[in-house]
């Protein structure tokens, strides 16, 4: 992949951050989502809540199960970026146990961009009908219950810096074999809508994260639910409020290490940053949605009752499937976990 980008730098000279990450997650063949690397899971480069522990898609499927039952939701169920499967296999599982009416009767979409994935996919949920598309815009309409985990942390983003007086944008330009980053004195028109629409003021010496791509596809989401739920987690800022750190969140990850210099591994690593849930709340407003729950996730999955799913277990093998079980929830639960570092947002249309 670094042949290629030398040639789209050859072509254009400097390249927006938005535009590195997009060729290096999704270009067609060696994008890192795009890729056939295996990425989530313990042999691979991050972990996601599905894959520490099954009770993470219990709880989901009792949530959902509660709308559905109440006649609040629609029998229909979309997950955006399915990946491989792993969540929808245990949710279409656990979900049979708790109503088996209800799972006959569910109709699931998944929506994964990756050829990949989708292989992956069937391969894995083959007891289920589903229907796979690559795109939210392959759906007219939805009703039912949307839900995204680890979906909008993905969108490429560009970034800006104020320095004195000045707005600039961050242009990578290659030195050698080396990215290198370039301030120009230079902020479009996008941009400035999107820290005003935000009311975002960037302080002296701050970076921040501009993620156009992503706000316009979650307000086409938005547009997308006639009726329904739209049940968002993701990676966010502790703080409530949007703000983002000194100098920014983008970050690399690579076989579950920190990557600084998140320019290094194009189509070798993720490249993530904390979402603003300040932008997706306001969307959802004035979209016409009603919120109805924003916490972290931990305050979300315990007042789902995940310590109620531990297993009262007397036997001494620590690789008992009843300590395997409970070692996984306190995982997910542990006060340096995930899921102190996630939000649940739900929002009602």
């Amino acid at each position: 992949m670094k042949k290629e980008l030398k040639k789209l730098f050859v072509d254009k000279e400097m390249l927006s951050v938005s535009d590195f990450m997009e060729y290096a997650l999704y270009h067609p063949v060696d994008g890192y989502y795009m890729n056939e690397h295996k990425k989530i899971g313990r042999s691979g480069d991050f972990l996601t809540s599905p894959k520490v522990s099954p009770v993470f898609a219990k709880l989901i499927a009792g949530y959902c199960l509660d709308y559905w039952k109440k006649g609040e939701a629609e029998i229909r169920f979309m997950e955006i970026a399915c990946g491989d499967g792993a969540f929808a296999s245990q949710f279409l599982s656990f979900l049979r146990e708790m109503d088996e009416g209800i799972s006959r009767n569910l109709e699931y979409i998944g929506i994964e961009k990756s050829h990949f994935h989708q292989k992956l996919f069937r391969e894995r949920v083959d007891f289920h009908s589903i229907e796979l598309y690559q795109s939210i815009s392959d759906i007219p309409s939805f009703r039912g219950i949307i839900f995204s985990n680890e979906w909008l942390d993905a969108f490429p983003v560009r970034i800006i810096e104020k320095s004195g007086e000045e707005m600039n944008e961050i242009m990578l330009c290659l030195e050698g074999d080396e990215i290198k980053e370039v301030k120009i004195n230079r902020v479009d028109e996008s941009i400035n809508d999107y820290l005003k629409e935000y009311s975002l003021k960037p302080q002296q010496g701050e970076r921040m994260e501009v993620p156009i791509s992503m706000e316009r596809e979650f307000k086409g989401l938005m547009g997308k639910l006639e009726k329904g739920i739209l049940l968002t987690i993701d990676y966010g800022s502790v703080e409530l409020d949007g703000n983002c750190e000194k100098r920014g969140t983008l970050r690399g990850f690579k076989a579950h290490h920190l990557i600084e210099d998140y320019y290094k591994y194009p189509g070798e690593m993720d490249i993530t940053y904390s979402v603003p849930f300040h932008v997706l709340r306001k969307i959802g407003e004035k979209a016409g949605a009603k919120e109805l729950l924003f916490q972290r996730q931990d305050e979300f999955l315990m007042e789902q009752g995940v310590y109620g799913e531990l297993k009262n277990c007397t036997s001494r093998d620590p690789f008992s499937p009843d300590k395997k079980w409970n070692r996984k929830i306190m995982q997910l639960m542990e006060g340096s976990g995930m899921s102190r570092l996630f939000h649940v947002l739900v929002q009602k249309k």
